[in-house]
């Protein structure tokens, strides 16, 4: 399946989640309204996001910034517990690159201390070039080959030249706390990329020579932290 028909299929899902269950749903007056209000909310939420990993040979440290809208459902529908969406900020140096939009669909498992919240989702918008690096290998003090590695983009951004962004999906699993108006969480989070690797290597008379080129999805795995306040 392409990533636009994901894209599409996950649209798809969100929207008869979200509205599709009301159709089958019967007005229950015996529900304890106390806990629907406890349970459910809108809140204004922000993260701090961590990234350091090894990758290709290189290591990767970030720190990115979430704010956006989390609403949590009064009653689950279809098992969705909630959803939220917001713009996330990656390499603040700059201001023509590293703006993301996203969205994601969440369940809530409550345990007597915490709630138990994975989610899934999608983002899209243009990337900051942390992920482009170059690897040379040596032959003693002499350079025999290298190799590029950068992130491969996969769709088109506004105001910009054509397939310089970036739309791909994630998954998290995190823990979460209620405490008056306000909601604290943490977890880890997993993007799905994909990453290009071209070869290069110098001949025995000094040319450079293309050698190969390949395409790999990988795991970028994040830390977050988050908090919110409830203003509905």
């Amino acid at each position: 399946m392409s990533l636009r028909n994901k894209a599409r299929l996950f649209l798809i899902i969100f929207l008869f989640g979200f509205f599709g269950s009301s159709l089958f749903a019967q007005d229950d007056s015996s529900k304890d309204k106390n806990f629907q209000k406890e349970n459910s909310g809108t809140y204004v939420k922000t993260e701090l996001i961590r990234g350091n990993f090894d990758l290709y040979g290189n290591n990767y440290r970030f720190n990115d910034f979430w704010i956006g809208i989390e609403h949590y459902m009064a009653r689950n529908r279809l098992t969705i517990s909630g959803f939220s969406f917001g713009y996330k900020k990656e390499d603040f140096s700059s201001s023509n690159y590293g703006h993301f939009v996203n969205g994601k669909l969440f369940w809530k498992f409550k345990t007597r201390w915490f709630d138990f919240k994975p989610g899934v989702g999608m983002e899209w918008g243009k990337p900051s070039p942390r992920f482009e690096h170059t690897n040379f290998k040596y032959s003693g003090d002499k350079l025999v080959s290298y190799e590029r590695v950068y992130l491969e983009r996969n769709a088109n951004v506004p105001f910009d030249i054509k397939s310089t962004g970036l739309a791909g999906l994630f998954f998290e699993t995190g823990l979460s706390r209620k405490a008056g108006p306000m909601m604290f969480e943490g977890g880890a989070r997993f993007g799905i990329n994909g990453f290009v690797v071209n070869e290069f290597y110098f001949s025995d008379d000094g040319n450079l020579d293309f050698q190969s080129s390949k395409k790999e999805r990988n795991l970028i795995p994040v830390l977050y932290i988050g908090v919110g306040i409830k203003i509905f």
